[in-house]
């Protein structure tokens, strides 16, 4: 797995960059267990009251994680990527965090 924590732009801090890899490592919790230890060193680093992410329309498991570990989509409207030369969507998703 690997990913990283953006903290110094726009929709900031954000997880950035999220990939369990091979397809016979996923649905083990190899997945959820780096999220949250991503989102712990988010708050140890930030403090912050909420972390976001950007997903990829179309990654539907994905996107399942990520509520399953408490995320919810925005309504906050995010660029298209172009990819191969065709637009794919993006999500924006949070997570808001006790304070």
């Amino acid at each position: 797995a690997m990913g990283e924590i953006i903290g110094r732009e726009e929709h900031a801090p954000r997880l950035g960059r999220l990939l369990v890899g091979e397809k016979q490592k996923r649905g083990t919790g190899l997945g959820e267990k780096f999220i949250r230890l991503l989102m712990q060193e988010c708050i140890r680093l930030y403090n912050p009251v909420s972390i976001c992410l950007f997903v990829l329309e179309k990654n539907v498991s994905a996107m399942g994680l990520y509520k399953k570990i408490g995320f919810h989509l925005s309504e906050e409207k995010i660029p298209d990527m172009v990819f191969q030369g065709d637009p794919v969507k993006v999500l924006k998703m949070v997570i808001p965090l006790p304070q």
